[in-house]
């Protein structure tokens, strides 16, 4: 139906064995594995070696650990390595004058690297290669050497992936593919969810209109090939109605494609805005559907095939001899195809043109059977996202669990679309993430430290027994020895228990007594202790289940939280500060994306992480940075560090300004000026309005304005809006001066009015910064 020739697989032509790219769920591909092993035979099928070499910042470190040098210096020097594929110690010193410097005067660094010059690119190490499957029609010892691999009872072929072609074995590459694992377990959630009894992910309609419009509007993260932000961008460009769209896509957002003009050709003959040229009638059957555009290699062929009379095996090999430039095989093949055209009757100059084309395209052309697959698959998790987003977003965050970053992205884009994260909770929750009506159910195996044994016997003994009325019937039920104290915590800091227990502090600080006293009496054969925290009563011996002390504050509460899932889930320390405040950025760190290189940001930010560095011009950091929107890493250089060292180090809410770098596959910030936001705001407030209803705005409460905590450091004079919901606006001007926006005026009027009512208006922070011409490029005109 789409045009899929299968003699671009296999042909009697072809001197070399196809490609076997397989895709399979990540979650069973060692079946597909032993699926063929138990086929063909255990003698004939064997997985391929690897061997691990020594490149540029393995080698520094390898002969850095033999020559016993201080591991903080060969780190420094292995950073300075640039991080760019087939990158050299050569080429690291020609791009780096740091190293350059470092090796002439550091006679330490000089000897580290002419040692590891010479073991560059030796094998250090064999392993087994991530996809290869080798199987033979006779036994394997008859053709190649086996080895196998120190720790495993699997065999190996001794020669590499390539060696291993080239003496005839046919290779297959068993790949696992985390997409596939996802559309397999969304389908199961829909089925176990009763969203739909018959629904099956390979018989949905391939024109779905909801599907294209999601496409569209470029709402696709977590869809498969389309989620970054460059293909998204292209999305809403090329609006894709239809699936043939969809398989142009994914071949078009390559370099070569990109850079040759090929995607703007398409886009614009697409939308009528560019007419499409056919050189010859009887290329329109064949380029109609790239709008004009050769993009395809198969498309190559069937141009020798109906210009020149090639057969289809001819024609794959004209376009592998296209694709590898080799002039004089190309004389050769030029020859063929104008003798060819010549007998068809096709003009010669217009025969010379088309060809030139193919030519020059044959380089940038995609195997349009692998771009069908994968559109396939993008289009199945297209609709998915689009007809069952929660049972699709929570089988994608149950597939990246093991990541806490990813799943703190995941959950800021299910909240981006609407749907609520529910906190984790023993009697609610699985092993899995779970869509739970609108809502999904964050999972348990995503908490650090519970431990996926103990879960999930928890989860099938709560749905065997009903739920646990109270954190001792929970411990009643579950199999001894199921509960230990490190799975509890997790479960207490994560929020999992909080039903079962008074406050988090009351439940970490008393869970040693709570388990052993509620194994004591499940011993002793004696019932649950009624009540869901357990508490009031106490135990035989006078003691209470859980401690008896002060509950801490949400602040506290939030970094235990943080702890155990890797990231905020309930709130932010930034949300205070930011609810209904207004002008006090620029940029946040979700659009970094949409940022140009070396722009200036303001932003309020706070430090998850930061590392010290120290280098020839002093200590300097590496900062993780989020906020309500995202994350980022940025870098604080020596100068800046030396007089910040105690604002990053705080663990407070910060204000900051920094420069956009956008040289690496993710962009990063170079931190220009940074502040305590505490300290900052109180100078940036400008106004503060006060939205109500004018029913409840009495004289009581506007006079309780007047009798704000004073600051006697510092004084302000301010004006208050009341905003009335009825339109008109009140004016209240201090008749004294008042104290800043510090935290206990904020506390003291949200309580008062309550937060939701309250905004605030601030001014940019615009600090006195220090031009840099060594980190920024020059100001022109255009930027």
């Amino acid at each position: 139906k789409y045009g899929l020739l299968f003699e671009r697989f296999l042909i009697p032509e072809r001197i070399s064995m196809p490609d076997f790219d397989i895709d399979f769920c990540m979650s069973r591909r060692e079946e597909a594995i032993h699926y063929v092993t138990e086929k063909y035979g255990e003698e004939k099928v064997s997985q391929i070696i690897t061997f691990g070499a020594m490149k540029a910042k393995a080698v520094i470190r390898d002969v850095g650990r033999a020559l016993d040098l201080e591991l903080m210096k060969v780190n420094m020097v292995a950073k300075l390595i640039p991080d760019e594929l087939k990158m050299t110690l050569e080429k690291a010193i020609d791009q780096e004058p740091r190293l350059a410097k470092l090796c002439k005067e550091d006679e330490e660094v000089g000897r580290l690297f002419d040692l590891a010059k010479k073991l560059e690119g030796k094998h250090r190490n064999a392993g087994t290669h991530a996809a290869g499957v080798v199987i033979g029609k006779d036994a394997l010892v008859e053709h190649a050497p086996l080895f196998k691999i120190t720790g495993s009872d699997s065999k190996v072929v001794q020669w590499d992936m390539g060696n291993s072609e080239k003496m005839g074995l046919i290779k297959f590459d068993f790949l696992g593919l985390k997409t596939l694992t996802v559309i397999d377990l969304a389908c199961q959630l829909i089925h176990q969810q009763e969203l739909q009894h018959d629904f099956d992910i390979t018989r949905i309609p391939m024109d779905d209109e909801p599907t294209f419009q999601l496409m569209q509007r470029g709402q696709t993260k977590a869809v498969f090939q389309v989620e970054s932000q460059g293909m998204r961008e292209l999305l809403t460009q090329l609006k894709p109605d239809c699936f043939e769209d969809i398989i142009a896509l994914v071949a078009l957002y390559r370099p070569g494609p990109m850079e040759s003009g090929m995607v703007d050709t398409y886009v614009e003959c697409k939308h009528g805005r560019q007419d499409i040229e056919y050189p010859l009638p009887q290329l329109e059957p064949i380029l109609k559907e790239t709008n004009g555009v050769i993009l395809y290699q198969e498309q190559v062929m069937q141009l020798a095939q109906v210009l020149a009379g090639y057969s289809l095996g001819q024609a794959d090999m004209l376009r592998r001899a296209m694709g590898k430039k080799k002039p004089e095989e190309m004389n050769t093949q030029r020859k063929i195809f104008m003798e060819g055209s010549k007998k068809l009757k096709v003009p010669a100059h217009k025969a010379e043109h088309v060809f030139d084309l193919m030519e020059k395209f044959a380089g940038y052309g995609f195997n349009k059977s692998h771009s069908a697959a994968y559109a396939l698959i993008c289009y199945q998790t297209a609709y998915l996202k689009t007809h069952f987003p929660q049972a699709f977003m929570a089988a994608t965050l149950s597939c990246d669990m093991g990541n806490a970053d990813k799943v703190a992205i995941l959950v800021k884009d299910c909240m981006a679309m609407g749907i609520d994260m529910l906190p984790p909770d023993v009697n609610h929750s699985d092993w899995e993430f779970i869509p739970e009506r609108k809502h999904i159910r964050f999972g348990m195996g995503a908490i650090k430290g519970a431990g996926e044994a103990a879960i999930r016997t928890l989860v099938q003994c709560r749905k065997e027994q009903g739920t646990f009325t109270s954190f001792e019937d929970m411990v009643f039920k579950l199999p001894e020895k199921t509960l230990n104290k490190r799975v509890c915590e997790a479960l207490i800091k994560a929020g999992a228990l909080h039903s079962m227990i008074p406050h988090l502090r009351s439940g970490l600080e008393g869970l040693p007594c709570a388990l052993q006293e509620a194994n004591r009496r499940r011993h002793d054969k004696l019932a649950p202790q009624a009540g869901l925290f357990a508490m009031e009563a106490s135990s035989s011996d006078g003691h209470q289940l859980f401690a008896d002390v002060p509950p801490w504050d949400e602040r506290q509460c939030l970094e235990v939280e943080r702890e155990a899932l890797g990231f905020y889930l309930t709130g932010h320390p930034l949300d205070s500060y930011l609810y209904h405040v207004s002008g006090l950025s620029d940029a946040h760190l979700g659009e970094l994306e949409d940022c140009l290189d070396d722009a200036r940001i303001t932003l309020p930010v706070f430090i998850s992480n930061f590392k010290e560095h120290r280098t020839a011009r002093g200590a300097m950091a590496f900062v993780q940075l989020e906020d309500l929107h995202g994350q980022t890493e940025a870098v604080v250089f020596s100068k800046l560090y030396a007089s910040c060292r105690d604002i990053i180090q705080a663990g407070e809410p910060l204000l900051m300004v920094a420069k956009v770098d956008q040289s690496k596959d993710e962009p990063s910030l170079i931190v220009e000026a940074i502040t305590l936001l505490d300290e900052t705001l109180p100078e940036l407030v400008q106004s503060i309005d006060i939205r109500i209803d004018s029913k409840v705005c009495h004289s009581q409460k506007i006079q309780s304005l007047k009798k704000l905590p004073h600051d006697t450091q510092h004084h302000a004079y301010w004006k208050f809006q009341l905003c009335l919901e009825d339109g008109s606006i009140a004016t209240l001007e201090s008749q004294q001066a008042t104290p800043r926006w510090t935290s206990s005026t904020r506390n003291h009027i949200q309580q008062l009015w309550g937060a939701e009512h309250i905004f605030i208006q601030c001014t940019l922070w615009k600090p006195v910064i220090e031009e840099s011409r060594r980190f920024s490029k020059p100001k022109t005109a255009e930027s």
